[in-house]
């Protein structure tokens, strides 16, 4: 009820969508490669390489939050992957699919360590166990549906727009954040 109600309708779309945007692209990630041209172990590579930069990313923004907040390095974060997202959308060379991809996985994976913590946060005490658990069931029904609706719009796609479509989910999240509370502090 109330603002409760408001804050997990708010958190569930952000969580799905950045689920969705983050795992619907990551699940298809072999495949879009491919064709892309890339063979199974340069895409593996690919996929092992831009893995190196979440940790980064991670502790970037660990370090971030505590000097500007949750909100604002989850806005900087979420908004930076949509960028990173729409790069790679229209990559014309293998560095530049690099380049993005490297972007993308610094800075969304850095945007789910935010989040991670925000999530709980952002609810009282009283609260806080079911909106979170509310909140990591929207997360499971987007990493369950978007990758059989992601497979379908690559049969009937192609690389840009499928990634395109992918990247608007992220796009949402970045619009979504803007109405949850600040907890730092």
């Amino acid at each position: 009820r109330g603002r409760v109600l408001r804050t997990t309708i708010v958190q569930s779309i952000v969580i799905f969508c950045f689920s969705w945007g983050y795992w619907g692209l990551m699940s298809w990630m072999p495949t879009l490669l491919a064709e892309r041209g890339l063979s199974t172990p340069a895409g593996l590579g690919f996929m092992a390489l831009s893995a190196l930069f979440m940790f980064p990313g991670y502790i970037s923004a660990s370090f971030l939050t505590g000097k500007l907040g949750r909100k604002k390095v989850m806005l900087i974060y979420v908004f930076m992957s949509a960028v990173a997202g729409f790069g790679f959308a229209y990559s014309g060379t293998v560095n530049q699919m690099y380049f993005w991809n490297f972007t993308l996985s610094f800075f969304s994976l850095g945007a789910w360590g935010v989040w991670n913590t925000w999530l709980g946060e952002i609810y009282d005490t009283r609260n806080r166990g079911a909106g979170t658990a509310w909140g990591v069931s929207a997360q499971r029904v987007a990493n369950s549906i978007a990758p059989i609706v992601i497979g379908s719009v690559l049969a009937s796609s192609d690389f840009l727009q499928t990634v395109s479509f992918i990247t608007l989910f992220l796009a949402v999240t970045f619009v979504t954040v803007l109405f949850l509370p600040e907890t730092e502090g």
